[in-house]
């Protein structure tokens, strides 16, 4: 898969439609294990409410509740999907902390392990991990993955150019993922897509698509680009 050919026009759009630059930094993607990307999204804390109940948000506890998490049906339901996310070399760093604590030693060994090799891997400011796909699965999760990658890839864009709501305050990653969203969205031409299903039960997918709404609601009618950004720039949440 080109991943240039597919998300660079892409990034290049949105870039302009809300006056960023496009210049975004530099970043590597590596394929993974679902597993893997269960487990790396635990272990850097993740606030939705698939991880969250298990750790508090707080790092501290992440050690002691990783092997509950693997147990919980999230867990168990995920390993035959796919997935993807953004880390940094921080963020391996920080992860790499937490792994030294774990009491299970299979675990954390098979944790360490993967880590080293993220380490290796992420030359650049960020890495992309997504789900490895196999061969008798690929041609029928292939576009899924490419939208789990724009996603990221949307992040990164946003990240380089400043624009992020957690960096104010954690507890603000979901206007994060709105954003991200509903920009998927629109550069897609998907945004009649947006819609809460009245029996939606995913929790996650339900924060993420309540805050893409909220995004289209507050863009989708200012003309200009710049003002675009100002109206995300000013917004208080």
């Amino acid at each position: 898969m080109n991943y240039q050919e597919i998300f660079f026009p892409k990034i290049k759009k949105i870039a302009e439609y809300l006056d960023l630059d496009s210049n975004i930094s530099k970043f590597k993607f590596v394929e993974i294990s679902q597993r893997h990307i269960l487990l790396r999204k635990f272990i850097s804390c993740c606030r939705t409410p698939d991880c969250s109940p298990f750790h508090q948000n707080n790092p501290d506890l992440v050690p002691d509740t990783i092997e509950d998490f693997m147990k919980g049906d999230y867990f168990q339901k995920k390993l035959s999907d796919i997935g993807g996310s953004v880390t940094s070399k921080r963020g391996i760093l920080e992860g790499i902390q937490i792994i030294q604590k774990i009491k299970n030693e299979d675990l954390k060994q098979e944790l360490l392990k993967l880590f080293a090799e993220l380490q290796i891997e992420c030359e650049d400011d960020y890495l992309v991990v997504i789900t490895k796909l196999k061969k008798n699965d690929y041609d029928e999760k292939k576009q899924a993955l490419k939208n789990i990658l724009l996603h990221e890839v949307i992040h990164i864009l946003l990240n380089s150019n400043n624009l992020s709501f957690a960096k104010q305050n954690p507890d603000f990653w979901e206007y994060d993922e709105g954003l991200v969203t509903y920009l998927e969205h629109w550069v897609n031409g998907r945004l009649d897509d947006l819609q809460i299903s009245p029996d939606e039960t995913n929790k996650t997918k339900y924060i993420y698509t309540s805050k893409a709404i909220f995004f289209k609601n507050k863009l989708q009618n200012i003309k200009y680009s710049k003002m675009r950004l100002k109206a995300i720039q000013q917004l208080r949440v």
